[in-house]
């Protein structure tokens, strides 16, 4: 009796190793956004965003990202106010961008969608701010109207 217990327990742990050892090897990977820098909040609602304050994180953004998670995003931080152009270079999925100075939203550019194939750079659309500005906040395409974000809103941080 005690040799079937001391089995059946040697054989609980063996299947309980084996499961870890292959979830470890066969687990969808989630990419993740990147290291979670810093909350924005607009509206009482919550982005959880990575940070792009150098040039090869503003030129890079979220390209070549698989997805972006619902209530995450990538806030661009400049060093100067003035006005801004973006494209959707090697994107992979639509965004949301709200144009943003003095903490407050003065541009919004809703469901920025990825270039076709093959779109030579030339081709890509520009989207430019309305007026100098020295953040941008690129979200979930669909984030502006699920949180009512409209221009003149607040935005704050938690850096």
């Amino acid at each position: 009796m005690r040799t079937k217990r001391i089995d059946v327990i040697l054989l609980i742990f063996l299947v309980s190793l084996v499961y870890i050892v292959l979830f470890q090897f066969y687990a969808p990977k989630i990419e993740p956004v990147d290291r979670l820098l810093t909350t924005v909040n607009i509206n009482d609602n919550y982005i959880y965003a990575s940070i792009a304050d150098d040039n090869a994180k503003i030129t890079k953004g979220l390209s070549d990202r698989p997805f972006l998670r619902n209530n995450q995003g990538m806030l661009f931080i400049f060093p100067d106010i003035q006005k801004r152009i973006f494209w959707m270079k090697d994107m992979n999925f639509a965004i949301d961008l709200l144009w943003i100075n003095d903490d407050q939203v003065v541009g919004l550019e809703n469901n920025m969608l990825p270039p076709e194939p093959e779109t030579a750079d030339e081709d890509l659309e520009r989207y430019i701010s309305p007026l100098p500005v020295d953040k941008v906040l690129e979200m979930p395409v669909g984030s502006i109207n699920q949180f009512n974000i409209k221009i003149g809103d607040e935005v704050t941080y938690n850096f």
